[in-house]
């Protein structure tokens, strides 16, 4: 408070509006600053703020209280309010709605977005649109069960999807999932696509590793001995070894699809890495 006050003391600027007073003094204090995005943390419950100052990128990490501490979209304003206090890269007017709409997917707690929020996800704005096939992608605590199913969006308003599932609709069921976010979902490419070398996919049905179900990435070679596509990761860059029926190929235009790399990703030099001229065509592609 006192370097604000020095600040504010030498600029000496006449007749200067409080507002554009305070803008001036916390650009002259923080540089050119520019928050790039937020990321969530489940576990423990956190907020980054990924900021880029001067060229440099770094993530500064914010612990939120746990779940217990926040049960109503009352103590979610309150969580974004000091926040936005808390930091001088926030503003009310650009991030509270944001930063409650992220608050309630950490929590679990169901907040309306507002309707002139250019960063909540309105229709006109997202890819995901009903009667698409998509994959499930990134879903936490009881709903991480759900990660790499395909299904068919029967409802979308904003970022609230209800997907029926493929697996649902073959034991004859009629109930749907309900995602919220838009992050967690991913069109299926058309059934016709070939499985081949470089296809953008997500990992699915797998029974003794369910934390992989969901994981995007590329193929990036297929293994002959053990028919296995050895499958790079977009986001970690590791490198997994599965069997066809456990892809779905993916359509690389989504937001979530193309993060971490995507199609940009380089391969690095470890054995079986290297393109297999057998998948780098339509006519041998996997089916």
């Amino acid at each position: 408070a006192q370097a604000s006050l020095e600040g504010s003391r030498a600029l000496r600027v006449p007749n200067c509006p409080q507002p554009l007073l305070l803008a001036a003094i916390r650009a002259q204090a923080t540089g050119m600053v520019k928050l790039k995005r937020f990321l969530l943390r489940y576990d423990p419950p956190g907020i980054g703020l990924e900021i880029e100052e001067d060229g440099h990128v770094q993530v500064k990490h914010k612990d939120m209280p746990p779940g217990t501490q926040a049960n109503t979209v009352v103590d979610l304003e309150v969580l974004a309010d000091n926040l936005i206090a808390s930091e001088d890269v926030l503003t009310q007017r650009k991030h509270r709605n944001a930063l409650l709409q992220l608050l309630g997917r950490l929590y679990n707690i169901d907040v309306e977005p507002a309707e002139d929020d250019p960063l909540s996800g309105g229709e006109d704005r997202c890819h995901i649109r009903e009667g698409m096939q998509v994959v499930i992608i990134g879903l936490h605590a009881q709903q991480q069960v759900h990660n790499g199913e395909i299904g068919v969006v029967v409802k979308a308003k904003r970022d609230k999807f209800d997907i029926f599932l493929n697996s649902a609709r073959a034991a004859g069921e009629t109930d749907t999932v309900k995602i919220r976010g838009v992050e967690h979902l991913l069109q299926a490419a058309p059934k016709d696509q070939p499985l081949r070398v470089g296809s953008h996919v997500a990992i699915r049905g797998l029974r003794n590793h369910l934390e992989l179900n969901g994981v995007v990435g590329h193929v990036a070679d297929y293994n002959e001995e053990t028919r296995r596509c050895e499958v790079r990761a977009t986001e970690s860059g590791q490198l997994f070894r599965v069997k066809q029926d456990n892809l779905i190929p993916i359509l690389p235009s989504g937001p979530s699809a193309m993060s971490g790399g995507g199609a940009d990703y380089k391969e690095n030099r470890e054995p079986n890495t290297g393109q297999n001229p057998r998948l780098s065509s339509g006519a041998d592609a996997l089916g």
